[in-house]
């Protein structure tokens, strides 16, 4: 799988593009995850996928201060592997994937395998974070900062 990011990637998301085998990106690409000013819990792989890309601590700070992730910054930390122009976006990864599926296909599912994650520890982290996610979306918090997130949404359209 091969994910093309040309812009801002939120909320679940995430574990989309980290579970693909490629990624590009342009230099419009960043990653915010939004769930502490929101009062939201950590959902789609923020938690699961994220640290194994860029370190424990790295995705500890991104978390709690919601720090964006720049495209050269995803690079840098191995959340991408290539930075392409946003114009030609499509075609490379149309090409990158091509170039992937001509290889033998044996060989390409048993190298995904040993690279990607231990699927029983991944499944174990995806429910935790549904778990805890379906905790905190219910509470009085995360209503009053849905409510804050949406009133400043419609201050921006109103300007």
């Amino acid at each position: 799988m091969v994910a093309a990011v040309d812009g801002t990637v939120t909320g679940g998301a995430l574990g989309l593009v980290l579970a693909c085998d490629i990624v590009l990106v342009s230099a419009r690409a960043s990653f915010t995850p939004y769930y502490v000013d929101v009062g939201f819990s950590p959902d789609g792989g923020w938690t699961a996928l994220l640290p194994a890309f860029i370190g424990p601590a790295r995705a500890r700070a991104v978390q709690l201060l919601n720090q964006r992730i720049s495209a050269e910054q995803a690079l840098a930390w191995g959340m991408a592997a290539r930075l392409v122009a946003s114009i030609d976006m499509a075609d490379q990864a149309a090409a990158t994937a091509r170039a992937v599926a001509a290889k033998v296909p044996g060989s390409v599912r048993r190298t995904r395998s040993l690279l990607g994650p231990d699927p029983l520890r991944l499944a174990e982290a995806l429910e935790r974070e549904r778990s805890e996610f379906l905790q905190q979306v219910v509470s009085m918090e995360a209503q009053q900062g849905m409510q804050r997130f949406l009133s400043q949404g419609s201050q921006a359209v109103q300007r």
